[in-house]
């Protein structure tokens, strides 16, 4: 059978959605900080990020995120077109204060590929042995009890009592073969069963 096609996603201008980011050589610090801070398009994240914003109507819209680092700015977006423009933005309005170094683009399947594997399950502190023989037990005293009290499907008798009645005997042979089904995929997947048969009780 043909596997669907993988839906197409789009930023906001229409272009193919892919991770870009355009990297500039840090030279002036101080130049690049108060010209980000004079930008009526620039909002001040205040740990070293700023937000590139565009505008549409009335409006703003994020379209970039721009971080000053050690030695360099990197401004991060979401479309081959923004990338550029990104690139040729910052380069007229920084001058001499930085230098363009490179872009580079990663489509969402490669982003998937990358993306750190889910953590796996935390494993029980509790010893499987003690689960057993603790959930063994509790299982084990449950079901004795309830053979002994009454049960709606046997007409509010006891287990033990419908087992003696001829009419109602096969519905009670049927529910313990469910159980201990249920008790063997139990404990074929490494769980303690819901009961042991056999147990020594009556």
């Amino acid at each position: 059978m043909a596997l669907p096609p993988r839906p197409k996603i789009v930023a906001g201008n229409g272009e193919p959605f892919i991770f870009a980011k355009a990297i500039f050589d840090l030279l002036d610090r101080d130049a690049v900080k108060n010209s980000l801070a004079n930008g009526d398009e620039i909002v001040d994240q205040s740990d070293g990020k700023y937000i590139w914003l565009e505008a549409v109507g009335d409006l703003h819209r994020n379209i970039g995120t721009i971080t000053v680092e050690d030695g360099r700015l990197v401004i991060e977006t979401n479309s081959q077109k923004r990338a550029e423009k990104a690139r040729d933005w910052l380069s007229s309005r920084m001058g001499d204060a930085v230098r363009f170094r490179a872009i580079s683009y990663e489509d969402i399947g490669q982003a998937l590929k990358r993306a750190p594997a889910p953590p796996t399950r935390r494993k029980s502190e509790v010893p499987l042995e003690v689960q057993a023989e603790v959930l063994g037990k509790f299982y084990d005293e449950h079901y004795h009890r309830w053979l002994n009290e009454p049960v709606p499907a046997f007409g509010n008798r006891t287990p033990r009592h419908a087992a003696r009645l001829k009419t109602i005997r096969p519905k009670v042979i049927a529910l313990l073969k469910d159980i201990e089904s249920r008790a063997e995929r139990q404990r074929r997947a490494g769980n303690p069963p819901m009961i042991q048969f056999g147990c020594g009780r009556n």
